[in-house]
């Protein structure tokens, strides 16, 4: 029925005025909004608090009345609006009055978010759409936002997910995703645009794919675009679109679209842009999220994502980490409850293969089944690792969820049994086959994670705390599911615990945090689940002891550490340790040696946080580690003996207390000579056992006697004399001739007693020995009757001396502390305050000199410990250390007579301990170290001898210092070790300003280029360090070169391109490279020194004008040296890269570019002047001057705890680069230090 004009006009009046309101109220809500916003922007704290919190009042307060507003909006909508407008022009203007409502409130995302006005202008907006022609408007109007507004991104993609869904609106759905797919970005000025639309296209295909898919073929096209944000998003899409395609009833035309898609993501592995590879990455981890396990296309991901492990980029390596990760934790192959074991896995899969075998001689029956599924074999040999595993690439693979049971054949199919076969048969020949299948895609799976893992355990080392953490979780997860190596990693994590934490906040845990939550998660079963308490505890002790076996020395020691950490958060519970008490106290033969071991070595390791736990358990320790079981087993004697020396101690290990410590601090239990402790530790040393586990054993007994005897040093001199008498077997007379020349007249401190500290705290003596008991000098033993049945005592004897010397060493600066702290209280104790005005200065006077008489009596202190340690332990007349330094000479003198390796070996490494006890003797017995590190045959000696070396040159530095020379020697040595053992002590030495480098740096160099990588990478961390003390290898570099380029060590040219190329990322001063260059073209002499400094010259960086004058000024120097073709590319590599050089500033490249114009007219002209040809095609050694060496991949970042403490004394020779007010009197000073290197040293 058609409305009266009248009517129709009134009710158009109505609504329109109704939509004006509608409009000012919007506006007005939207500039209160804006003006708040506005005002919070410039408010700073309380004020700006106070703004958003009325903006969100008002926007709570106005909603309900929105509510109401747009309820009578979209009622209007429902109306026949064609029944009251005659003119399609006059309907739209109130369609456009209403509909730009709704775009106002979605456009302020205050009044949209959090309320139902958004829901309400999608209907507004979609019903327009669906009845009054609004596409064209909602399409420009969503692509213009898109464009102008990048916080629209996910609220157009909301509106028209609800348009096509609600008012099937798939033409505006159409032609907004046509009008994106056409656009071009890559020269888009915006670059929030991109973006923008890359998001709402992302949002999209989360929330409507089907509409996304239609148009992929318009849209793929993206991933060659420019911009890494647009190719991001595509990725992304990508993603979202496999997920929703795996969803869906399985076709071939799906199948195909998924394999297309998967195919399009491994490409983007390869993009040359990080933030794509992290996406693609991302979407991995999503992918794995699903219920589809893509059995097809899954070995290949998990190929290329352990190929990201490399990447040069951190993000990404983390998120390759994660990746394999989400992997591993939701693999398919939980048929036999879920862990992992290759050996189990691979004997199923031959039990399988042997059933097909056994079927398979039937050969009708392996015809039917191969016909039903023709492209499975019917068995093939077991896969080993290095072979790898083939996967079927049959479409119908098998998707296996966790738990889901083993595939069955379809019922569907339908087969003509063959006479005499029954269909049981066929069914299981065919189960089998996806048996087979199945167990091949596991083993190649593992094989996959087994290969992963070394390059995991590197990044264990990384400086990067997210790929850190990262690898932690995937050794937590790999050693849950039991895959091979996981151990590896788990290990090699408990190294992490000496990282310092600097992580604040919620945002992430510190690694030492995820350490110990990974070690609890693994070793510590969670009480209250299916095990009980009791087999919670007896798990914890069985994992902790497992811990130990086959550790080395360094897991041992993170160990100790890790556990004091768990033992501090009360990880370690009461309950654990009395088990581990209950194991070690087991004197049952049936237990094995490696339980009890572990026992004592978790417990002494607790001990250091807690002494209490050793201190109630004496007995036990004394009873089975010093007695019957601890006799038999050397290795829990020793242990034993380290848990014993947590009673002296407050947990800190060998720390020497300072003179201003409080005697709270220092004090630590000691028991008198005689407690059963020391008889039980003396019975064990001396009895008569020929074992290489006897010297760790000493040494820790020894340890144990210095921590806790109240006379240690009389104590070890009954265990030496009776070792003594058993090496000589029989008495020695009682005045016998001294062993050494007597020491100058001194006055023995303590006499017969030796130097055992009393209960008064006096000074202690050398270890002596009464004259009735002193054993003869074994020089003067030389032509004895007397032999000796085995060398194991004689060695077990000197091995006992050496290490008492270096005990005794640690004892006296102990003393020394104490005594400097109780002289420092005493003087505290006398000053008194002073009462009275008058008073003031006779008080003042009175503090002086009793400062200068305590600081006299420290200096006595000190000068009575070092005359002990000088001239009494090794020359004292009563001295019974004097016997055994000089016996230790003896027996290295004579290789001949005594032969025995085992020997000769602690006769060294007593002789060397012994060394660092005084310098008179260190002086004199040098020579004979010396000797013996360059002729001896044994790696194990010269190891010893240099590390020894290192120690003497801390000790006696002047005296060691005229002799440096020998410590770099070793680092040509044949065996790996010596080589390695030598770098590292010289490190130390060198970077903690011990000695000076003279011309040696060449020598360390060239270990840059050792085969073995741990030597090769502790060089460049040396060379890292040593770039960071100023100009120190600046001031070495030419002594380098002379050594690295000529003489008969000198190395390859490749090897010495690689070292420089090294070496001159260090050198990027300015003021450096223009005085390296000016020399440097100074130096041409041989034809192998044209092309080396040729390639220096190519390797400096020309940032400045006046460094590359330096060289364009010096082309007379080696002109005529062009028509070498290795020195002719490297002048052309000069300047090809000072061409493309892009860090330089416009005015540099502007004074650059005439002087390149004429340095590369003069280089063409020397060439042909000097080839006789314009020939420059030529080729140099290695491949081409500077370019020789091939660009290399970035490489693994490195554990850097074991860094070492630079110095900070600076050489007063060097040149000292500290600011800029100071270039000129650098200047003056590089020419002096570079004028005083003679022509010949290059």
């Amino acid at each position: 029925m058609a409305l009266d004009s009248f009517v129709a006009g009134h009710h158009v009046e109505t609504l329109e005025r109704f939509a004006y309101l509608c409009q000012l109220t919007t506006n007005a809500v939207s500039d209160r909004l804006i003006q708040t916003a506005s005002r919070s922007k410039s408010a700073r704290g309380s004020a700006k608090s106070a703004d958003y919190i009325d903006s969100a009042a008002f926007v709570k307060a106005w909603g309900p009345r929105g509510i109401i507003i747009w309820r009578c909006v979209h009622e209007s909508l429902v109306l026949r609006l064609n029944k009251l407008w005659n003119s399609t022009p006059a309907r739209d203007t109130y369609i456009g009055a209403v509909t730009k409502i709704s775009y106002q409130v979605l456009e302020n995302p205050l009044l949209s978010k959090g309320t139902d006005l958004k829901q309400r202008a999608f209907h507004c907006i979609g019903r327009c759409v669906q009845y009054y022609s609004h596409t064209f408007t909602a399409k420009t109007t969503i692509i213009q936002n898109l464009q102008h507004y990048d916080d629209l991104s996910d609220t157009m993609a909301e509106l028209l997910v609800a348009c096509y869904n609600d008012f099937e609106a798939h033409q505006l759905a159409d032609e907004v995703l046509r009008e994106i797919g056409n656009r071009d970005f890559n020269g888009a000025q915006d670059k929030n645009s991109p973006k923008s639309f890359g998001r709402f296209l992302v949002h999209l295909s989360e929330l409507c794919p089907k509409v996304v898919l239609k148009h992929m073929g318009i849209l793929v096209r993206f991933l060659d675009s420019e911009l890494p944000s647009v190719r991001s998003a595509i990725i992304e899409v990508i993603g979202n679109l496999i997920l929703y395609l795996s969803g869906l009833e399985a076709t071939n035309m799906q199948r195909h679209q998924i394999t297309e898609y998967f195919e399009l993501l491994e490409q983007r592995f390869r993009d040359n842009n990080f933030a794509c590879r992290s996406k693609v990455l991302q979407v991995c981890i999503r992918l794995t999220e699903g219920s589809a396990k893509f059995p097809k296309q899954r070995p290949r991901l998990i190929d290329l994502i352990i190929s990201r492990f490399e990447d040069k980029t951190s993000y990404v390596r983390k998120l390759a980490i994660k990746a394999l990760t989400a992997f591993l934790l939701t693999h398919p192959f939980a048929l036999d409850g879920g862990p992992l074991v290759q050996e189990e896995l691979a004997t199923k899969l031959r039990d399988v293969q042997e059933q097909m075998q056994a079927i398979a001689s039937l050969q009708d029956v392996a015809a039917m089944a191969l016909k039903r599924n023709p492209e499975v074999t019917v068995a093939s040999p077991s896969p080993s690792p290095d072979e790898g595993v083939e996967l079927d690439e049959s479409e119908d693979s098998m998707e296996l969820d966790e738990g889901t049971p083993a595939p069955t054949p379809s019922a569907e199919v339908e087969e003509p049994v063959l006479p005499g076969i029954s269909e049981e048969t066929l069914a299981l020949f065919t189960q089998l086959q996806l048996q087979q299948r199945y167990y091949k895609d596991a083993l190649r799976f593992v094989y996959q994670l087994s290969d992963a893992i070394p390059t995991l355990c590197q990044l264990l080392g990384s400086t990067h705390k997210a790929e850190v953490m990262e690898s932690m979780d995937f050794f937590v997860a790999a050693y849950h599911y039991k895959i091979d190596r996981a151990v590896e990693g788990v290990r090699k994590m408990v190294h992490l615990i000496w990282i310092k934490d600097n992580t604040a906040g919620d945002e992430a845990k510190g690694v030492k945090t995820k350490l110990i939550d990974c070690y609890s998660k693994i070793y510590i079963p969670p009480r209250g689940g299916e095990l009980s308490d009791r087999e919670v505890t007896s798990q914890t002790v069985r994992n902790l002891i497992g811990l130990t076996n086959h550790a080395t020395l360094a897991e041992l020691t993170s160990l100790e550490e890790l556990l004091g950490c768990m033992m501090h958060d009360d990880l370690i519970t009461a309950d654990v340790i009395a088990k581990l008490w209950s194991v070690y106290s087991y004197t049952k033969d049936d237990l094995p040696r490696h339980q009890r071991q572990g026992a004592i070595i978790i417990l002494g390791m607790l001990a250091k946080a807690k002494r209490d736990l050793v201190a109630n358990s004496v007995d036990a320790l004394l009873r089975v580690g010093l007695g019957r079981l601890g006799r038999a087993d050397l290795v829990l004697a020793k242990y034993t003996c380290i848990a014993l020396q947590c009673l002296g101690s407050s947990g800190k290990r060998d720390k020497i207390p300072k003179a201003g410590e409080g005697a709270d601090k220092q004090r630590s239990t000691r028991f008198p000579r005689f407690h059963p402790i020391f008889t039980q530790i003396r019975s064990i040393i001396l009895d008569p056992i020929e074992s290489d586990e006897w010297f760790p054993l000493a040494e820790q007994a020894v340890n144990a006697i210095y921590a806790l005897s109240e006379q240690p040093d009389v104590v070890c001199t009954e265990i030496i004399r009776e070792k003594t008498r058993e090496v000589l077997q029989l008495t020695t007379p009682r005045t016998p001739e001294p062993a050494s020349t007597p020491a100058p007249d001194s006055t023995d401190v303590e006499g017969e007693e030796g130097m055992a500290v009393d209960k008064e705290g006096e000074e202690a003596s050398a270890v002596t020995t009464p004259p009735e008991a002193q054993p003869v000098a074994f020089s003067q033993r030389s032509g004895a009757t007397t032999m000796v049945r085995s060398s194991y005592p004689l060695c077990q004897l000197l091995f006992l001396a050496g290490h008492v010397a270096i005990k005794q060493i640690v004892l006296l600066e102990i003393i020394e502390a104490e005594l400097k702290r109780r002289r420092g209280s005493d003087s505290t104790a006398t000053k008194t305050p002073s009462g009275g005005k008058g008073g003031g200065k006779a008080a003042a006077s009175e503090e002086d000199e009793l400062e200068q008489v305590t600081g006299t009596t420290e200096d006595e202190v000190a000068d009575t410990i070092q005359h002990i340690r000088e001239r009494e332990l090794l020359y004292g007349p009563t001295s019974l250390l004097a016997v055994y330094g000089h016996m230790a000479a003896h027996v290295c003198s004579n290789p001949q007579v005594y032969a025995d390796t085992v020997l000769q070996t602690h006769a060294a490494l007593a002789l060397s301990k012994m060394m660092c006890v005084s310098s008179l003797f260190c002086e004199t017995q040098l020579p004979l170290l010396v000797r013996i590190l360059t002729h001896s045959q044994l790696p194990t000696i010269r190891s010893n001898i240099i590390i020894a070396l290192g120690d003497l040159t801390v000790c006696f530095n002047n005296l060691i210092g005229e002799n440096v020379g020998y410590l770099y020697g070793p680092l040509h040595d044949s065996d790996k070790a010596v080589k390695k053992n030598t770098l590292m002590v010289l490190t130390h030495l060198i970077l903690n300003g011990m000695i000076k480098v003279k011309g040696q740096l060449g020598e360390m160099a060239k270990c840059l280029e050792d085969p073995d990588r741990r030597i090769s990478d502790l060089a460049k961390l040396f060379f890292t360090e040593l770039a960071s003390k100023d100009s120190y290898l600046y001031n070495n570099l030419p002594d380098m070169i002379s050594t690295l380029s000529t003489g008969a060590n000198a190395v390859s040219e490749d090897a010495f391109a690689r070292i420089m190329k090294f070496i001159f990322e260090f050198i990027n001063k300015d003021r450096q490279t223009e005085n390296i260059v000016e020399k440097l073209c100074q130096r041409f002499r041989t034809s192998r020194q044209w092309r080396d400094i040729a390639y220096c010259l190519a390797s400096v960086p020309y940032r400045t004008e006046r460094t590359f004058k330096k060289l364009v000024d010096a082309f007379p120097l080696y002109s005529d040296k062009l028509g070498d073709d290795a020195v002719h590319q490297c002048m052309l590599d000069i300047i090809s890269k000072l061409r493309l050089q892009g860090s330089q500033r416009p005015e540099t490249r502007a004074l650059i570019k005439p002087l390149l114009d004429e340095f590369e007219a003069k280089v063409k002209e020397a060439r042909i002047r000097c080839a006789g040809e314009p020939d420059t095609t030529a080729k140099p050694r290695g491949g081409g001057g500077s370019t020789r060496i091939s660009a290399v991949a970035t490489p693994l970042n490195r554990n850097r705890r074991n860094q070492i403490v630079e110095s900070s004394e600076d050489d007063g020779e060097e040149e000292e680069d500290d600011g800029e007010e100071e270039e000129e009197a650098e200047e003056e000073s590089d020419d002096e230090e570079m004028d005083d290197i003679s022509d010949d040293d290059l």
